[in-house]
């Protein structure tokens, strides 16, 4: 069996010039995930990252914490990177304000307003799943490219290891649909509930996928603080 943790990265920067980097709160984030591992014995066998700046910094901050005697070396693939929902979005945006024109607001602003991004993502999903546009390839190639990172985290580490994969919420909840058989309404819905360094931990068994424990941030909660607590 392997012991695989997914971890999301800390609180990026959402509406700013660059998304793709750590506030100082989602830094602090991972200050205290590392911190918690740190404090309850959890050694991993192995560190994998998507190749995100936000995924690389969380997973280089929690494993500082670490013993770095027994910390080994971060491994970097794509395979974990989050799904490009930009996108997915940005060629369906005509399309969806002419079905809609209530979208008009959302479509001009969705770069910096989260709910705005949420509200279009949603809608271009459903309209995939409705067969209105032809993005269900790129999401098939994305869910594609976790399960072979899974399998690489698997053949390269054997049984008995306990591995970490530091990604994105998007990542995550697709490994929850694949160990689950949700639906892509069921899976899209969870990804919105994945908080920042959240852990979900999945054995991997005889080409199994069993689901342990999801979207856990009691390295938070110990300091009760809710503004800790985030999801962008």
């Amino acid at each position: 069996m392997t012991e695989i943790y997914f971890i999301r990265h800390g609180q990026a920067s959402f509406g700013s010039d660059n998304y793709d980097c750590l506030s100082n709160l989602g830094i602090r984030q991972a200050e205290l995930l590392g911190d918690y591992f740190a404090r309850t014995g959890i050694h991993f066998q192995a560190v994998y990252s998507g190749s995100l700046k936000r995924q690389i910094d969380t997973a280089n901050i929690v494993t500082k914490r670490l013993d770095h005697a027994a910390t080994p070396a971060l491994c970097i693939t794509d395979k974990f990177d989050e799904f490009d929902a930009e996108a997915m979005i940005t060629p369906q945006i005509d399309d969806m304000v002419r079905e809609d024109p209530s979208l008009a607001t959302a479509a001009a602003g969705f770069e910096s307003d989260f709910d705005a991004y949420k509200l279009l993502f949603d809608r271009a999903i459903k309209r995939m799943m409705d067969g209105r546009s032809n993005v269900s390839k790129s999401l098939e190639t994305f869910i594609n490219a976790i399960r072979k990172g899974i399998d690489q985290v698997v053949r390269e580490n054997g049984t008995s290891k306990k591995a970490a994969v530091f990604t994105s919420g998007g990542t995550i909840s697709a490994v929850m649909q694949l160990a689950l058989n949700l639906s892509l309404d069921e899976t899209v819905h969870l990804g919105w509930e994945i908080y920042n360094t959240s852990v979900s931990i999945f054995n991997y068994r005889k080409e199994r996928l069993d689901l342990k424990t999801f979207n856990s941030v009691a390295h938070l909660q110990l300091k009760q603080d809710p503004d800790l607590i985030t999801y962008l």
